[in-house]
């Protein structure tokens, strides 16, 4: 493949959000074929060089279902240009990666509420009394929320807007401890979590840390439940 190509393709990359790390691009110029592996999943998305032009080519992918199927190989009769397998491939990263990526960042909400959210231990709450928070818990939140603003801008370098959107589903965090007991507002802290993932655009790996800095403010909260 031509490295104008590649280059395009790598620019697509970083363009949705995605690290160049987390792809590996093989040749196996025989063939002039060219295959992107995702990670270390199933994923991946073959490009074919027509052997009669540089500037024409086939394709196939791995699609994200239940058995992680093969397409077939499009287009049916003839090639494509570039640009058109570009957008293919564009397309493979919103509707099969980045739903793969949802889904395994997503919480098993049955598997939480079965456990009573237990995997959330912020300093071992008692959050199945159903009881409100009272004014020294809510100062305490406060203040953990509010570090964790700073947190989230830090190791997310988000821009202006994010951050706004972010402290906005924070801030509401910190209404909320005046209006919810302490059993609802714990579920409410696992949809914000989802819900901030979702504003920051955020892969499996950096999900994982956002919901450690959650941990980590709240484990530093003391006399909560006392």
């Amino acid at each position: 493949m031509r490295k104008k190509y590649k280059n395009q393709l790598f620019d697509l990359i970083t363009k949705k959000g995605y690290s160049p790390d987390d792809f590996t691009l093989k040749e196996e110029g025989g063939e002039g074929k060219t295959t992107i592996f995702y990670k270390k999943t199933r994923f991946y998305f073959i490009i074919r060089n027509s052997s009669e032009s540089y500037d024409e080519f086939d394709y196939s992918f791995v699609r994200y279902a239940p058995d992680f199927p093969v397409s077939a190989i499009f287009p049916q009769q003839g090639w494509d240009s570039f640009n058109s397998v570009l957008q293919v491939f564009s397309n493979w990263l919103l509707y099969n990666i980045q739903e793969f990526e949802a889904d395994e960042f997503e919480p098993d909400l049955w598997s939480e509420y079965k456990k009573g959210n237990s995997s959330l231990n912020f300093n071992e709450i008692d959050f199945s009394d159903k009881s409100n928070f009272s004014e020294s818990e809510r100062k305490q939140v406060s203040m953990a929320i509010n570090e964790l603003k700073l947190l989230i801008s830090k190791n997310f370098d988000t821009i202006a807007e994010e951050q706004i959107l972010v402290n906005e589903r924070l801030d509401y965090l910190i209404e909320s401890s005046n209006k919810l007991n302490k059993f609802d507002w714990k579920s409410l802290v696992i949809s914000t979590i989802i819900g901030i993932a979702t504003t920051l655009t955020l892969d499996v790996e950096k999900g994982k840390l956002l919901y450690e800095l959650f941990r980590q403010v709240f484990s530093n909260v003391r006399n909560l439940g006392e």
